[in-house]
């Protein structure tokens, strides 16, 4: 309810801060019931900037019956000051300031709140500090042990003590809540980066995609101007060609003149070499059975040309594949080299492997070595903790019996030391009764010694006297445990022989 209305009031006044314990925390968990003593009842408190926001939220709480609460206004706090000198009076002191975590706009309530007080690592530095240094601080120890600096202790486990631990589980559940938030914050910010993530890797893609598409653009656009540069050339090439054309058709149409000029002339020689030839082969014609010689011509010429035509096709093949055998060949000798190639490689790596083989069987020759003396240190380890478990069984009883000598000896201690007291006091009655009897001349029988040497003044010297000679008839020589020292010289012993011996 205090926190709903202390959040009502931050959103209707300005310069409400919040409650004091929610201002500061202490920097280890260890502080936080001590912090939390020193703090009491200004956990609570609500800092506030000024006075007249303290008087209008108190109005206001009255007007909604919200219940009560302090204020803390800094503008009219008059903070104590800090004694430096406090700082260094014991090792496990400290300040209480010196031991929280706030905001220096705040200073002025947490000081106010603190003073001086002390946070102390156990009640016995706490005691020493107050009582042994007799500094004017409050000393408060970890667990809310209370040393006020009039001398009153506080402590204990009641309401008021459980109180503090409940308020200093605040800073605790404080410190769970926003350990929770910061998870929900990384949380959230985890899933934002994987969203972010799946948008980068479609980002990503799309930039390979595009990256893919420049290239293919760059590449398309270099072909086409290749293309248009060749274009180019081939466009000039025909036009000078075309200029070449238009240059020989002159020495064409003169060539086809002078070429249809000398097949004219070839057909007027051929005519008057068959002219001439005729007589010559008639006989021949007639032997073969043939017209003339230009039919034989005719018949012979067609078959000798495609006989040569079919040797040089012949020819061509057989070159052909004289180049297919050449180059078969060679690529059978590059397939035997690469294959010795492979060969000599295969032997090696086999080699290789052998080698490593050996190794690995050497390593795990080695590692079972080494696993055997692991299972060996392990059993001399188990060995060893059960020694170690014994011993130190034996040790927690030998330190429970110490314990309990201990725990009898002080209490022979303080027997013996009670004893002692009543011995000097049962020996100081005895002095007084002796010097009774000197004064008052009353004849008591001694056994050694003589009351004229004993001393008529109840000072130290007869009362020592009197105790060394009681000591010493009783044979007490432990120095340690008495505070009667024995150096008699003149023993008293009275005699208690004439006494009535009692039931």
């Amino acid at each position: 309810k205090l926190k709903d209305t202390i959040g009502t009031l931050q959103r209707i006044f300005t310069g409400v801060h919040g409650r004091l314990s929610e201002l500061c925390k202490p920097t280890q968990h260890k502080y936080d019931v001590g912090i939390a003593t020193v703090l009491g009842r200004h956990m609570d408190a609500i800092v506030v900037d000024r006075q007249a926001t303290a008087i209008e939220c108190i109005s206001y709480m009255k007007e909604q019956r919200a219940g009560q609460a302090t204020f803390l206004p800094l503008d009219t706090l008059q903070p104590h000051q800090v004694n430096d000198s406090l700082r260094h009076a014991h090792r496990g002191a400290r300040l209480a300031t010196d031991v929280m975590q706030y905001d220096s706009s705040v200073e002025a309530a947490v000081m106010h709140a603190c003073a001086n007080a002390l946070i102390c690592d156990s009640v016995e530095i706490a005691k020493y500090v107050c009582y042994e240094q007799r500094l004017e601080a409050k000393a408060v120890s970890l667990d809310g042990t209370v040393i006020h600096r009039s001398g009153l202790i506080t402590g204990g486990t009641s309401g008021s003590s459980s109180g503090h631990r409940a308020q200093a589980q605040r800073w605790e559940a404080a410190g769970v809540e926003n350990l929770r938030k910061a998870r929900d914050r990384l949380t959230e910010e985890l899933h934002d980066v994987a969203r972010e993530r799946r948008k980068l890797a479609k980002e990503e893609v799309l930039s390979s995609h595009l990256a893919g598409l420049q290239t293919r653009h760059h590449i398309a656009r270099e072909s086409a101007e290749a293309l248009t540069r060749k274009v180019r050339g081939v466009v000039t090439e025909r036009e000078h060609i075309e200029a070449q054309l238009r240059d020989c058709d002159p020495l064409a149409r003169q060539a086809v003149g002078e070429l249809e000029q000398a097949k004219e002339e070839q057909r007027q020689i051929s005519a008057r070499i068959h002219t001439a030839a005729r007589p010559i082969f008639a006989d021949f014609c007639d032997r073969l059975g043939i017209a003339s010689l230009e039919v034989f011509e005719s018949q012979l010429l067609p078959a000798t040309e495609a006989a040569g035509e079919r040797r040089l096709q012949f020819a061509t093949h057989l070159s052909r594949l004289e180049s297919q055998l050449a180059f078969e060949t060679q690529q059978l000798d590059e397939a035997t080299a690469k294959l010795d190639h492979l060969t000599q490689f295969l032997q090696s790596t086999m080699a290789t492997l052998e080698q490593q083989q050996a190794e690995l069987s050497r390593e795990q020759g080695e590692m079972a070595g080494f696993v055997a003396q692991i299972e060996t240190l392990r059993s001399e380890l188990a060995m060893l903790s059960r020694k170690y478990s014994d011993v130190t069984g034996d040790v927690h009883v030998a330190r429970r019996e110490l314990e309990q000598g201990q725990r009898e000896l002080d209490a022979a201690s303080k027997e013996l030391s009670a004893k002692v007291t009543e011995l000097e006091r049962a020996v100081a009655d005895k002095a007084a009764v002796l010097r009774r009897c000197k004064i008052e001349d009353i004849p008591i029988p001694l056994l050694r010694g003589s009351l004229q040497a004993l001393a008529l003044e109840a000072g130290a010297g007869a009362d020592s006297q009197l105790a060394e000679s009681y000591l010493s008839q009783l044979s007490i020589v432990d120095t340690q445990a008495s505070s009667v020292s024995i150096q008699g010289s003149d023993d008293i012993v009275p005699d208690y022989a004439p006494l009535p011996q009692q039931a």
